[in-house]
């Protein structure tokens, strides 16, 4: 018993500083909302652009600065860039729209975009060009569809076929490609698009087989991928523990924080013209 309490404490850690980082990440989003119900418009700026280029970024929290970056961006009489990231909320979340006190023309641009697009999120797929055979090179591609801007800086793109080495490629948006020279049976593709902090806002994987025609996959995570843990049911237990420590932490950051006005009334100038 004693020897797996010692086990486990390291891995415990772990999931604390895992818990510490999520509670860093919602410290600094709740800092960003008040500095823009205050109307301090160029704090929250720099605070919401901070924000996307911290490690360990995740979609939500990528959406919900960049709706907010739309707003600042509108505020500060910037239509490029306001255009810019509510392209990119959009691409993430279709239902995203602008934060309170947002003037009406980018309330009506969202509604734009959100039509223009289809009410779809983006899309990232991995495709193979022609057939899977040994005897012809394979060209893998993967795809974001559509790519805003100011959504993802990075795409990257690994495949394994059988025993050979990894391909990997490394580029901007919307396509980077491999080839792969041989194959050896099975073919194990993963892309991401990412921030440029690398934090991965879209991950596809795909697996081709001898045979297999052009293909894609969306967000999904082919069966096998993880390795199994020989150590039984202990990282289940871990898991699970981490997360409840985690939200159990965020909860009440949230809840201390909940004392911020949700009217909005701004006693500064702002910028006309929309």
């Amino acid at each position: 018993m004693a020897r797996r309490v010692l086990w486990l404490a390291p891995l415990l850690a772990v999931g604390l500083v895992c818990a510490a980082t999520n509670v860093a990440f919602a410290q600094s989003l709740d800092k960003a909302r008040s500095l823009y119900l205050d109307a301090d418009f160029e704090t929250a700026l720099a605070e919401f652009e901070a924000v996307l280029e911290r490690p360990g970024l995740t979609p939500d929290e990528a959406a919900e600065s960049h709706r907010y970056l739309a707003t600042l961006r509108a505020l500060l009489g910037d239509k490029a860039a306001a255009e810019k990231h509510a392209r990119a909320a959009l691409a993430i979340d279709p239902s995203a729209a602008p934060a309170r006190g947002a003037p009406k023309a980018l309330e009506k641009l969202f509604e734009s975009l959100r039509q223009e697009l289809g009410g779809k999120a983006a899309t990232l797929t991995i495709q193979a060009e022609g057939d899977v055979n040994a005897s012809e090179p394979l060209v893998v591609s993967a795809v974001l569809d559509p790519a805003p801007v100011a959504l993802a800086t990075l795409l990257s793109l690994r495949c394994v076929s059988g025993s050979g080495a990894p391909e990997e490629a490394e580029g901007s948006p919307p396509r980077v490609e491999v080839e792969l020279a041989s194959v050896e049976g099975e073919v194990n593709c993963r892309a991401s698009a990412m921030t440029s902090s690398r934090a991965p806002i879209f991950t596809a994987r795909e697996r081709f087989g001898p045979g297999d025609g052009q293909s894609g996959t969306l967000n999904l995570a082919s069966p096998g991928d993880e390795e199994e843990d020989e150590g039984g049911s202990v990282w289940p237990w871990i898991a699970v523990g981490g997360v409840a420590v985690a939200g159990a932490v965020v909860a009440g950051i949230l809840l201390l924080s909940s004392s911020s006005s949700d009217s909005v009334s701004f006693d500064k100038p702002v910028v006309k013209g929309w």
